[in-house]
């Protein structure tokens, strides 16, 4: 087993002591100096051999962390939490839909352009006709 640890940037640092530093004020406390040191860096724990380097463990579980809060988020907004389980085919078929749904929904959100001034980008990549006098 081996430690992995790495820096973080001044922006990362200064969001992650953001909540502990909101926790400890609410309760009255100031908070350690090894909280904070702790607070300024990223670690992982591996059972990979030492050829594969700490970068590349790191960076391979920031995108393993980023795939589990994107399945949280979609289990909680699709409600996967209430899958029947009777009849297996019904179940399979449940899934299958929400699972179609998620992709629909990833798909209008990639396209989709929520600032109004990309409107216009928006319309014209669509295909949509706009009507000038």
């Amino acid at each position: 087993m081996r430690v992995c640890v790495k820096c973080k940037d001044e922006e990362a640092c200064g969001q992650s002591q953001n909540r502990p530093d909101r926790r400890a004020s609410c309760k009255g406390n100031k908070l350690r100096e090894k909280t904070v040191a702790f607070n300024e860096r990223i670690a992982a724990v591996t059972s990979l051999p030492n050829s594969v380097a700490a970068n590349e463990v790191l960076e391979t579980y920031r995108v393993r962390w980023q795939v589990e809060i994107h399945f949280k988020r979609l289990k909680s907004i699709l409600d996967f939490g209430d899958l029947p389980k009777k009849n297996p085919a019904a179940s399979e078929a449940w899934l299958n839909g929400k699972i179609m749904i998620a992709l629909l929904i990833e798909a209008f959100i990639a396209e989709a352009s929520f600032s109004p001034g990309n409107r216009l980008e928006y319309r014209l990549r669509m295909g949509i006709r706009l009507h000038c006098e």
